[in-house]
Formats: structure tokens, sequence, C-alpha cells
């Protein structure tokens, strides 16, 4: 991007920064909490309580979509310049 370019879209409001829960996709930064349980129920050498990972998984996913931040260079259904 060059300079000029930043320059517009800053001018333009043409940059947009939101959380991920925040997205028009629903999905972003979803994933599949329960995968870590699974990986390690495989190795089977850990005595854990694999509900409660599951739950502490899912949290830490809910906690990054509610605080991890997306830069986009632009809002809207299509760019203008």
């Amino acid at each position: 991007m060059t300079k000029e370019k930043f320059e517009w879209l800053l001018c333009d409001n043409g940059i947009y920064i939101g959380a991920a829960s925040a997205q028009s996709d629903q999905n972003e930064g979803v994933y599949d909490s329960k995968k870590i349980s699974e990986i390690f129920k495989i190795i089977n050498k850990f005595n854990l309580d694999w509900q409660k990972l599951d739950d502490i998984n899912h949290s830490l996913m809910l906690y990054g979509r509610a605080n991890n931040y997306l830069f986009s260079w632009f809002d809207g259904d299509n760019e203008t310049r």
C-alpha cells in the first residue's frame, strides 16, 4: 500500500478496526475448542478432567473473539478508489 492510498483511506473513513466478534463473518475467531483435549486423549498419557479442559479452551476462544481486534483497510460493499 502506498502512503497516498493510506492517507486516502484515513480521510475516507476506509480503515476499520473491530473485535473479531464484531466482524460481518460470524465465524471470525471461532475454532474447535475441543481439539486440544482430543489430541491429548490420543496421546493418552494424561489423567485430566477433559470437560474442564474443554470449558477452559472454549472460554479462551470467546475471550479472544471479544478482545482480539482485526484491522481492515475497507468497511463496505465495494471500494470506490
